[in-house]
């Protein structure tokens, strides 16, 4: 949050303090900290990553116009908890993406590493989305998974309709994995292409 966002924030309270009281002060500050931490789970952020030439990293491409990405192979973070409160956000982000690209999608690579947290419902989230995307014929990998976000996907049957072998420890790998099914060259796309 920015230094404004803080003020914005802290100036609630005050303001309830000075016309309430204390107690009811109290109250309305945690009260509006609460609505500001649902909006902003509500609203995750999913950036497109493309690959830093010469290397395995991937950045967000709204970060430079240099990154590498590839015909067909969508590539894509989530910053945050995958819960009830956030749980359709991932599949409305893929749905606009495949809406105003328009390319035909061979492969979505979901990288984790911001996911520190997934309840029963964000997983259903994530096994229909596989389902989804076998039915079309995508390949849908996810990289940087933590160990308690995989047990929680494992206990909901995630893994049943893709199989571990589509988990990755880093993004290049699971990029590497789908060519070696389905090889493509990759292609340089500016930066102008990005999304935020």
């Amino acid at each position: 949050m920015t230094r404004r966002g803080d003020r914005r924030q802290g100036a609630g309270p005050l303001l309830g303090v000075m016309t309430f009281g204390i107690l009811q002060g109290v109250f309305i500050g945690v009260g509006l900290s609460i609505l500001w931490l649902v909006s902003r789970s509500a609203l995750p952020h999913i950036p497109e990553l493309g690959r830093k030439p010469g290397t395995d990293a991937f950045y967000d491409l709204t970060q430079g116009d240099d990154f590498e990405t590839y015909p067909g192979i969508l590539v894509l973070r989530f910053d945050g908890g995958l819960f009830f409160v956030n749980a359709d956000a991932l599949g409305d982000r893929l749905h606009r993406i495949r809406t105003e690209s328009g390319q035909q999608l061979g492969a979505v690579i979901l990288s984790m590493e911001g996911v520190d947290f997934i309840d029963t419902e964000g997983a259903d989230v994530l096994k229909k989305l596989a389902q989804a995307d076998a039915v079309r014929g995508i390949d849908l990998r996810l990289a940087r998974v933590k160990p308690s976000v995989e047990r929680v996907l494992a206990r909901d049957g995630f893994f049943d309709v893709i199989g571990r072998d589509h988990l990755h420890d880093t993004i290049a790998q699971a990029v590497e994995a789908h060519l070696t099914l389905h090889p493509a060259p990759p292609e340089r796309e500016p930066g102008a292409r990005s999304r935020s």
